[in-house]
């Protein structure tokens, strides 16, 4: 096909459609895109403002876990310094200390239970309210742990009975610690965060 049967065709088919019908289909397309165009730019708003406010969402998460991070960190710090404490009153009955003098381990528990008791009571209302309720009933758990060797500590009286209360005591506590350590790392999601 040549140029002048190709502009004779065209001719012929707006005779046969009629102009106004190739120009309503025109506008008719125009109009399609126009609002295609309109439509796809109210969808990329809905997404900005969604994207937005995840941005926001992830923010506050990561300010949230921050402070669960600080907050567990000190709780369990605390935690672990009279788990050390019980663990050397139940393990032996005396020690020696750095400078050559032997200490009784139950009179450094007594001395350490004070300190720990003004330290706990400062976090005991923050972490009821923030630790979820897996880690608060191993919370009550290790409270009963550690009142239960605080009980065989001060019954011991250097025979074999209250030496094997004090490691059964003991033996208690290091399975809630150990209970205690893997919820807090799943709740905390080191795991995760180390790999």
């Amino acid at each position: 096909m040549n140029e002048n049967e190709i502009v004779s065709a065209i001719k012929e088919l707006l005779f046969a459609f009629g102009g106004v019908t190739v120009v309503s289909v025109a506008l008719a397309g125009w109009l399609g895109s126009l609002w295609q165009k309109r439509i796809l730019q109210k969808e990329q708003n809905t997404l900005i403002q969604k994207l937005e406010s995840y941005r926001h969402e992830l923010g506050l998460a990561k300010t949230s876990y921050d402070h669960y991070l600080e907050l567990i960190l000190d709780y369990y710090n605390n935690y672990y310094q009279h788990y050390r404490l019980c663990q050397r009153a139940c393990n032996a009955d005396v020690h020696s200390q750095p400078d050559g003098i032997i200490t009784n381990t139950k009179d450094d528990f007594d001395a350490g239970l004070d300190k720990f008791m003004e330290n706990w009571a400062s976090q005991e209302g923050k972490i009821r309210i923030l630790l979820p309720s897996e880690l608060l009933g191993l919370h009550k758990r290790s409270i009963d742990a550690f009142n239960q060797v605080k009980r065989a500590v001060n019954k011991f009286n250097y025979d074999n009975e209250t030496r094997q209360d004090k490691h059964e005591a003991f033996l208690q506590l290091d399975t809630v610690k150990t209970e205690l350590e893997y919820a807090l790392r799943k709740f905390l999601r080191t795991e995760e965060l180390l790999k």
